[in-house]
């Protein structure tokens, strides 16, 4: 099917209020497209964007690239309260000395700090070679 055929069915389709999911179950294809047929050539769409998790300072909000204060401090303060957690059982668990024990678990033996400084040195290395920044 050409795409013109493809904008006179979902003309056609969107003209008796069909979904998009119907729409691009006819035509083979994900809704998706459907939708952006819809908005490149200006047909309504029934498509409306989710509203749970809409406001801010909700981990879904910051994963979608929300970067507001709020959103960054909820982050930051999960990813803290979970490091706080690792380290109360840092002691019992099984976990692996190195780069892993330095950044996951906050273990400062030497083996730990190390393995780290080790990793971060070539990390920079290769940076510097392939002229990124930072």
């Amino acid at each position: 099917m050409t795409r013109d055929e493809q904008l006179a069915f979902v003309r056609e389709m969107a003209g008796r209020a069909e979904p998009d999911t119907v729409i691009a179950r006819e035509l083979g294809v994900h809704p998706r497209t459907v939708l952006r047929i819809r908005q490149r050539n200006n047909i309504p769409s029934l498509w409306k964007p989710p509203a749970a998790n809409t406001e801010c300072g909700r981990p879904a909000k910051y994963r979608r690239g929300c970067r507001c204060p709020e959103c960054v401090a909820d982050h930051n303060a999960r990813h803290a309260k979970g490091r706080v957690k690792r380290v109360a059982r840092r002691d019992t668990a099984e976990f692996s000395h190195g780069v892993n024990g330095y950044s996951n678990w906050n273990c400062r033996c030497p083996k730990c700090k190390d393995e780290a400084a080790a990793a971060y040195a070539r990390q920079k290395a290769a940076r510097i070679a392939r002229g990124a920044t930072r």
